[in-house]
């Protein structure tokens, strides 16, 4: 049935799908939360080098204490900061230079081409010209053996 029939999906037809989910998930989304998670964390000298750590052994009052110590200091200091503030403009100011080269270089090549007159047949345009073996005059039986054996192309 096409569309959104009522069909129970088969365990493979689920584990095809999932697999690109899992990999989101596995190298995308894990190190970003990972990532997130320290810096939200203070600095400190020690291994690893930031506070406050999840410990599984203190329960919930742990994971209450962990979620207390988080803070946004670090993306208070992001904002207060010059050198920080203009490194960043400087980042976007630098994208969008080269955004717009690429832009200036990128787009005339595909218009050139997709406005370009449409090659014209036996004229030596560098066109590929393809034909199978029942246009060339071969026997039916020959024609039929293989699709891709009866096909024959040349650069014109």
């Amino acid at each position: 049935m096409i569309g959104g029939g009522s069909e129970r999906k088969s365990f493979g037809d689920r584990l095809i799908v999932l697999v690109p989910y899992l990999w989101v998930v596995l190298f995308f989304l894990l190190p970003f939360l990972i990532v997130f998670r320290i810096s939200l964390s203070q600095t400190a000298i020690a291994q690893p080098p930031y506070t406050p750590l999840f410990d599984l052994a203190a329960g919930l009052d742990g994971l209450r204490d962990f979620f207390v110590g988080l803070s946004f200091d670090n993306y208070a200091t992001l904002a207060s900061d010059a050198i920080y503030v203009s490194s960043y403009f400087r980042s976007m100011e630098i994208a969008a230079i080269a955004t717009a080269l690429l832009l200036l270089i990128g787009y005339p090549i595909p218009y050139g081409i997709s406005s370009a007159p449409a090659p014209t047949p036996g004229r030596d345009s560098g066109s590929v010209t393809c034909q199978n073996a029942r246009q060339r005059g071969q026997p039916r039986s020959a024609a039929a053996s293989s699709s891709v054996s009866s096909i024959f192309c040349k650069v014109a």
